[in-house]
């Protein structure tokens, strides 16, 4: 293995452990959006919405399919308020994610230190790889490298059995007469 090796090795690290990170991110923060749409009861506010929606509709229709037939009276071939209707009845059950993400926003306290938490951790985290990649680097044998790692906690199996694949993959056998075909002389 070569410092570059490990350098690239270790830039792959501070992503895989950024990318965990927002993972359990957002798994947190869904968890105290969940707690605070249940708390301010969005979610039936929602199924009420849709409800209203359903009434509207059909007092709408019903109306319209008592007057058609009435002399004078002609409907637009967009009937821009059965459209409206239609497309909210269409996206039943997404009322509650419409209010969420265009509607209502939801911020608690605990959201925002989680918000902040992250930007601090993620800060920390590219800090700290990037001083581990500059004492790397500045160390004249990848072995040693290899070694510092270790003592700092990493576990160099990964690193160590992608080198072992290397050396397996020079090893296979190779028909050189293949390689380079000679033209015939004419």
């Amino acid at each position: 293995m070569t410092k570059r090796e490990i350098l690239k090795w270790l830039e792959e690290k501070e992503r895989s452990t950024r990318q965990n990170l927002r993972t359990e991110y957002l798994q947190a923060y869904k968890t105290l959006e969940d707690e605070a749409v249940a708390e301010l009861g969005v979610s039936a506010l929602a199924d009420q919405i849709e409800a209203h929606f359903d009434e509207i509709h059909r007092l709408w229709t019903t109306w319209k399919e008592r007057n058609c037939e009435t002399p004078g009276l002609e409907f637009s071939r967009y009937i821009c308020i059965e459209n409206m209707l239609s497309t909210y009845r269409a996206s039943k059950g997404d009322t509650l994610k419409k209010l969420l993400y265009e509607d209502v926003f939801i911020k608690t306290a605990e959201m925002e230190r989680l918000d902040a938490n992250l930007t601090v951790t993620l800060n920390k985290i590219r800090e700290n790889y990037r001083n581990v990649m500059a004492v790397v680097e500045s160390m004249r044998k990848a072995k040693d490298a290899a070694a510092y790692l270790a003592k700092l906690g990493f576990d160099l199996t990964e690193l160590n059995s992608a080198e072992k694949q290397e050396v397996t993959a020079l090893t296979v056998k190779i028909d050189t007469s293949y390689l380079f075909l000679q033209q015939k002389a004419a």
